[in-house]
């Protein structure tokens, strides 16, 4: 519920999240996620024909690994996808555009940008439809999206601290993206998985499903109408190209929302009783995968949730400094010693402006940069060090 641990906020997911924990639900982001998921699979039935194609198509969507396991975290990637698709639905394939539905497309994509910030390159959508539609149709699509661009721009602005802080904040987090730890920079074997991960989440279903998968699904998206194609992969082709050189590869949920074009291209390719059968296939495949994986993705499961059961069991004079995680665990554990820091020198900065600084210092080691030497209790995949006081 406090998730801005990076940089930009996800102000319209966190907002959304937190009026339906107001509403009593004690899963909000897989409420919302949920919410917007069952829209965007309405407009993939719609546009995948109906009928079987179209039922196939979104059981595929929600049974894939990626899927599956990304709607039961509290992040924005669920959310964002289905926003994202739904908006674009609305644009693809259409001869003849209003200026009503353009708005609502708009709207759509604003809302997706609003809730998982990247997803402003899906506004690519809009190009061509605005295009068509004239100045009317800019001024249309304009109107649709500036309210969630506001919104998120002074989210951003509030929690920085102020425009400038936002400014130096941002230029850190999109030039760690381009060297430290985004794109080309990352080992290959995460970059090939992370190429199947819409279908195969790598360490989630076996990496043989999301080889045949993908490859399936590329066989029957190029059987697609060469129109629809065209369209997809121009709309979606500045997101993609951010995927492979500036996101963080290790993380395949980024690629989320490729899933819902590729199927939609699949589904409209899939004409004939054995194509039909191949999506079929996928379908059990999928529910395979994704059943013999389930046990690892319940809540309880997580890092961040094992962590917040030690910090519970910590006496009185313990701190823990950590990095992104730091927010997360202060709003679920408000009376624990906790800090956030990004490096080593600043935590002992910390400590020393302390007249009476605790008893007991543990660092979040995999979080904060320049923990080398610290020794001592150890919490498995957790990275947690004491500090040698």
């Amino acid at each position: 519920m406090a998730f801005e641990p990076h940089f930009p906020g996800y102000p319209l997911c966190v907002g959304l999240a937190r009026l339906a924990r107001a509403l009593g639900s004690e899963r909000p982001y897989a409420l919302v996620g949920v919410a917007a998921t069952l829209l965007a699979l309405l407009a993939l039935d719609a546009r995948a024909g109906r009928g079987l194609l179209g039922a196939l198509a979104a059981a595929l969507w929600v049974c894939s690994p990626l899927a599956a396991s990304e709607a039961l975290r509290p992040m924005a990637d669920t959310l964002a996808a289905g926003l994202g698709f739904s908006g674009a639905a609305l644009l693809l394939g259409r001869a003849e555009l209003r200026a009503g539905r353009l708005a609502l497309g708009a709207a759509l994509l604003g809302a997706a940008a609003a809730a998982k910030p990247d997803h402003a390159l899906l506004l690519a959508f809009l190009i061509r439809p605005a295009w068509r539609v004239g100045w009317r149709g800019t001024l249309a699509a304009a109107a649709g999206v500036a309210p969630f661009a506001l919104l998120g721009a002074l989210a951003l602005a509030e929690g920085c601290g102020g425009w400038e802080a936002a400014w130096h904040e941002g230029q850190r987090f999109l030039s760690g993206h381009l060297t430290d730890w985004g794109g080309l920079q990352a080992p290959l074997h995460p970059r090939i998985a992370y190429a199947l991960a819409p279908l195969g989440a790598p360490g989630r279903g076996a990496p043989l499903w999301g080889l045949l998968g993908a490859g399936a699904l590329l066989g029957l998206g190029l059987r697609a109408p060469r129109g629809l194609r065209r369209e997809v992969v121009c709309g979606l082709g500045p997101y993609a190209a951010w995927l492979v050189f500036g996101q963080n590869l290790a993380h395949p949920r980024h690629a989320l929302v490729l899933l819902p074009f590729a199927l939609l291209l699949a589904a409209r390719g899939a004409r004939g009783s054995a194509r039909c059968a191949l999506l079929g296939a996928l379908l059990l495949c999928a529910l395979a995968a994704t059943g013999s994986s389930a046990r690892s993705w319940v809540e309880g499961a997580r890092p961040i949730d094992r962590l917040a059961e030690w910090v519970r069991a910590q006496p009185s004079g313990t701190r823990l400094y950590a990095g992104g995680s730091a927010r997360a665990l202060a709003y679920r554990l408000p009376a624990a010693d906790l800090r956030r820091t990004r490096s080593l020198r600043a935590l002992e900065a910390d400590l020393a402006a302390e007249p009476f600084p605790p008893t007991r210092v543990f660092v979040l080691a995999a979080e904060v940069e320049g923990v080398a030497g610290a020794e001592g209790f150890s919490l498995g995949p957790l990275g947690l060090r004491e500090l040698d006081r």
